[in-house]
């Protein structure tokens, strides 16, 4: 289906571009008419009774044609009526009539009507169809809303993340279970895909109306997906007993396996299919939490190369388990490295010991590593998080040669005093990400970098890509070629896109981004990345990582690549 476009200047008749030509040479005249013309409808609007109680019931009775028909004529005389045009515009598209009711919705444009108006004629371009009649009179809109019989809901899949989502079981919106203005509003919002605006209305609206369980369903998820955990997992709490129970009780699941509280989501999934054994959503998430459950152990191998002749070839075996509990967790790694640049060769390896706790307060986590050879160095740290994840911290004293990625930082033995800090926070409006590193080396120098990015709710091509912005810093106190450190300065602002997709048994990422200098020696810059992760059995998963970059650095071009290869199996 088409809409018909305004015809350009050109195909105006003469007589009516000569009145536009003098219009526009007068337009203080026309500007002073237009505003006396606004307040003289202001005033009849405040002056004159509106009455739409007709056309209503008419609506109600889905005698559409009628509806439309002296709706129509109402607006003759009573223009500024914008709930009746409303009505008017959906009782058209409900006959099919899409252009007329598409004309009807642009004339909502800077009315208070003007944002479902959009979704609607979004529907229109789109060919969705309208969702169940609404109810816009004044009388019904300050009215509480009374419930009535829902509908047995259809599956909606839910958009996927980074951890391989099972996908969630949403009641359908093409149904809604009250006649509300206000949560009709959330039912468009829904159809229309807009899950940032849905989770943030549902939350305002849910404030002065009490919503049903599917609706509060509906505006659970969306907050879920869009990033806002804490303001999700309180509404799937309120969702009771009911038919509705097992799709929260899936939602609630799946929010704790995105957070790492596999422990807490696999007994809901359990519940859930005590009830229903072959409900997808549950098996499939029972799956993903088992796996991060199940004790772990994974080899890789990698190599890295750039164009100043640092050429790497690390590899490392690494057991992790968790305790009964689930909540504590333990790592066992032996890593080395086979690393040369140009004539300078050196050969390094280390065991690595490491400890999380997700219970205890702030969450600490521990680190501890023995460099074995060709030296006995050793290196620990210590991290904590606060506000629910969203703030961490960390000190310690790093492996400055392993940091710095450059042999002769590994030749010389450097270590490296660390602080750091890290912020995530999500907004109606995106999230932010924040990160801070100061390092004092041991060889005098320091090293402190910062890192912003920016990822926007706004996603134009679909939940699976989304675009983000940032900017990255690093300075040095004075410069060495044992490692990277730019006394001027570097600052770089970039731009790209990051896409994701999963299944059970895989998944798949993939970027790509563009830079530009801020200052010091920064320049142009690019970068790509991709790879992914497949199960061939219930327990062994092979995954490949591939990324290449290129930028400005000591004032000329920089190239650097990279692969990684594991395997990992998992124990009973």
């Amino acid at each position: 289906m088409r809409l018909t476009s305004p015809k350009s200047p050109v195909d105006m008749p003469s007589r009516l571009q000569k009145v536009l030509f003098h219009i526009s040479t007068d337009l203080p005249a026309v500007a002073l008419c237009l505003l006396l013309s606004q307040v003289y409808v202001a005033q009849a609007a405040q002056t004159t009774t509106t009455d739409t109680s007709n056309v209503q019931q008419l609506y109600e009775a889905q005698n559409y044609k009628e509806a439309a028909k002296i709706g129509l004529e109402k607006l003759l005389s009573e223009p500024w009526n914008h709930e009746l045009r409303f009505l008017v515009a959906d009782s058209l598209q409900r006959q099919g009539k899409f252009e007329e009711a598409a004309i009807q919705f642009e004339a909502l444009e800077g009315t208070p009507y003007a944002e479902r108006a959009m979704i609607r004629l979004n529907a229109i371009r789109t060919n969705t169809p309208p969702t169940e009649p609404i109810i816009l009179s004044s009388v019904e809109a300050n009215t509480p809303a009374q419930p009535t019989e829902p509908q047995v809901p259809a599956t909606v899949i839910a958009p996927s993340n980074n951890r391989g989502l099972a996908y969630t079981l949403l009641p359908a919106a093409e149904t809604p279970p009250v006649h509300n203005p206000a949560l009709q509003h959330l039912y468009d919002l829904n159809a229309a895909g807009d899950y940032q605006a849905l989770g943030s209305r549902g939350m305002s609206s849910f404030a002065h109306t009490s919503p049903d369980d599917q609706t509060r369903l509906m505006v659970a998820n969306s907050l879920a997906w869009t990033g806002r955990p804490k303001q999700a997992e309180a509404q799937y709490k309120l969702i009771g007993p009911g038919r509705y129970k097992s799709d929260a009780d899936i939602g609630l699941a799946n929010l704790y396996r995105w957070r790492g509280r596999d422990d807490l989501s696999l007994p809901l999934y359990q519940n859930v299919l005590r009830e229903n054994p072959k409900n997808e959503a549950a098996l499939e998430g029972l799956t993903l939490a088992k796996r991060e459950l199940q004790p772990r152990t994974m080899i890789s191998f990698s190599g890295s190369s750039d164009s100043g002749g640092e050429t790497r070839h690390p590899g490392l075996i690494n057991h992790r388990w968790r305790d009964t509990s689930g909540t504590n967790l333990f790592e066992l790694e032996g890593g080395f490295i086979a690393s040369h640049q140009n004539l300078a060769r050196t050969n390094q390896g280390d065991l690595t010991a490491r400890y999380q706790s997700m219970t205890l307060p702030f969450h600490p986590k521990f680190e501890l590593a023995q460099q074995v050879q060709p030296a006995k160095h050793l290196f620990g740290k210590v991290g904590v998080s606060f506000a629910d994840n969203e703030i961490a911290l960390e000190a310690g004293r790093d492996n400055w040669g392993k940091t710095a990625a450059t042999t002769p930082a590994l030749i010389y033995g450097l270590g490296a005093n660390h602080l750091g800090a890290s912020a995530n926070h999500v907004f109606d409006f995106g999230q932010i990400l924040a990160a801070a590193d100061f390092y004092s080396i041991s060889d005098g120098n320091s090293i402190r970098t910062t890192k912003l990015d920016y990822k926007p709710a706004w996603t134009p091509l679909g939940a699976h890509i989304k675009p983000y912005l940032g900017m990255e810093t690093r300075d040095a106190k004075s410069n060495t070629l044992l490692y990277w450190s730019p006394a001027i300065g570097f600052g770089t602002a970039y731009a790209g896109l990051q896409a994701e997709w999963g299944k059970e048994s895989w998944s798949l990422f993939g970027s790509g981004q563009l830079g530009t200098h801020l200052y010091g020696e920064a320049g142009t810059s690019w970068s790509i990345s991709g790879g992914g992760k497949y199960w061939l059995t219930r327990d062994i998963a092979i995954n490949l990582n591939l990324w290449k970059m290129q930028s400005w650095r000591n004032n000329s071009t920089y190239r650097a690549k990279s692969f990684n290869l594991g395997l990992e199996k998992l124990w009973d």
